[in-house]
Parts: structure tokens; C-alpha cells; sequence
């Protein structure tokens, strides 16, 4: 039987490129306590053989994710707003400074509260009352909270994992892909609710 070797110079170099795109996504990807939401979804498939008269029926139950493929922001949000609103004003800033600087295919920000009270032009305790109107409880496990919630605190200053379940750019099938292979054990907490960054 004859064997066939695809491995050309074309092979080795697109999948060089892919290697380094896919290590580009898992950098702007951490530990998050927010859940990633898959639904079972039952596929009927029927097939008629000509064979045969009766047709036969195939059932596949594969893992979809429940959101869209490429967004800025989760239609989700929507629903939240107002509750982030009524606990601050300020949170809506905050929201936006988000979409501004998150990165693609990243669950992250860095939000420095001198850069950010400079381009909010507010006071910092005004910085502070925004971003606890956003923050998850802090409590070592996961909790209803967390729903509720668009940021974690983490143990770097400044860094905060965003819900992607409100707000993601990307492709979201393929960061629930990654996310599962990068962090299989789920993430980890600290005493005080914060997301533990391993680097």
C-alpha cells in the first residue's frame, strides 16, 4: 500500500504560523472564576440507504457553547447595566475603559487607577466606589455573586479577569476551547476571592 507524505515546506511554515497565533491567544488568556456555560445539544441525523427501505435515525449529542462566535460586547449586558448603574454612576466608565483596552481573544484588564481617574476625570474614590459596584464577592469559592458580577480581583495590582459570559472579543468557541486546554483544573483563589496569577 502506498503511503503519502503531505509534510512540504507549505505544511511546516503555515502551521508555524498557527503555533504562533494560537501561543498569542493563550497569553491573553488567565484563570477565571466565571462560569463557561456549554449546552448539550441533541442532533437527529437521518439516513436512507438504498438498501434499505426503512430509514435509519442517528443521534449525536455534542458541546456547543450557548453565546456568539465574534463580539465586542454580550447582548447580556444589556440586562446588567442598570443593576451596576444604581450601585454607581461611575461604573459605566469603568465598563468602557473596558471595551477600549481589553485585548482580543483576552480575559483580562489592566485598569491603573491614576491612567483611569485621568481619562475618567474623576476622583479616585469615585474609581474605587465604581469598581466594587463590579467586583465579584470576595469569598475563596464560586458564588451566586458571581453572576452578578463583571470583574474578579486577581493578586496582580491592577489586573482584573472580565466575565466573558458580558464582554469578549474573539472568537468565543475557540477561547472555551483554549481556556479548557490552558486551565483544566478550573482556577484557583486566594483567601480573599482573587484570582491566583501563576507566572
Amino acid at each position: 500500500m502506498p503511503r503519502f507524505a503531505f509534510e512540504t515546506k507549505a505544511n511546516k511554515k503555515v502551521k508555524e504560523i498557527i503555533a504562533d497565533k494560537t501561543n498569542n491567544k493563550l497569553e491573553n488568556i488567565i484563570a477565571t472564576p466565571f462560569t463557561i456555560d456549554p449546552e448539550y445539544v441533541d442532533r437527529h441525523i437521518t439516513v436512507s440507504l438504498k438498501e434499505e427501505s426503512v430509514p435509519k435515525e442517528f443521534i449525536s449529542v455534542s458541546k456547543q457553547v450557548k453565546l456568539g462566535n465574534y463580539c465586542v460586547c454580550m447582548q447580556s449586558i444589556g440586562d446588567m447595566f442598570p443593576y451596576w448603574l444604581n450601585k454607581s454612576s461611575y461604573a459605566g466608565f469603568i465598563i468602557g475603559y473596558i471595551l477600549k483596552h481589553i485585548q482580543l481573544y483576552g480575559n483580562f484588564v489592566e485598569i491603573p487607577e491614576k491612567e483611569f481617574v485621568a481619562w475618567a476625570g474623576c476622583h479616585r474614590q469615585r474609581f474605587y466606589e465604581a469598581l466594587n459596584a463590579l467586583l465579584r464577592p470576595a469569598v475563596p469559592y464560586p458564588c451566586a455573586g458571581d453572576n452578578l458580577a463583571l470583574l474578579a480581583a486577581t493578586t496582580k495590582k491592577s489586573i482584573y479577569v472580565v466575565n466573558h459570559n458580558f464582554i469578549f472579543r474573539g472568537n468565543y468557541d475557540e477561547f472555551v476551547t483554549l481556556y479548557e486546554l490552558k486551565f483544566p483544573n478550573g482556577c484557583k483563589l486566594d483567601s480573599k476571592g482573587r484570582v491566583i496569577i501563576e507566572r
